[in-house]
């Protein structure tokens, strides 16, 4: 099976591509309003509390596999996001300057 958008020669379980298949079909209006502008590459919710445990695990495993993960609530993605858009740019800016 090819997997589009992956890191190139990132190796990716089954469990894990049919996971992300269902979290971007249960994504947020927001999560929904932010990819589509993300996708679209025009860079240029209150967080529940049963969810912050899970969230804080999932930064960390991110972390070690060398990713950055950046916050946004809700509020911030549906009132501003030019500023969120312009934060991900500067950071992913930032992060490509430093491997180079």
């Amino acid at each position: 099976m090819v997997v589009r958008n992956v890191v190139i020669g990132q190796q990716v379980a089954d469990s894990k591509k049919i996971l992300a298949k269902e979290l971007r079909r249960a994504m947020t209006p927001e999560e929904a309003l932010l990819w589509r502008e993300l996708r679209t590459n025009r860079l240029g919710g209150p967080i529940h509390d049963t969810q912050q445990d899970w969230d804080a695990d999932r930064a960390v495993a991110l972390t070690q596999l060398g990713l950055h993960v950046i916050r946004f609530t809700n509020r911030e993605v549906m009132n501003d996001l030019p500023n969120v858009l312009q934060r991900i740019l500067t950071e992913a800016t930032a992060r490509l300057s430093h491997t180079q």
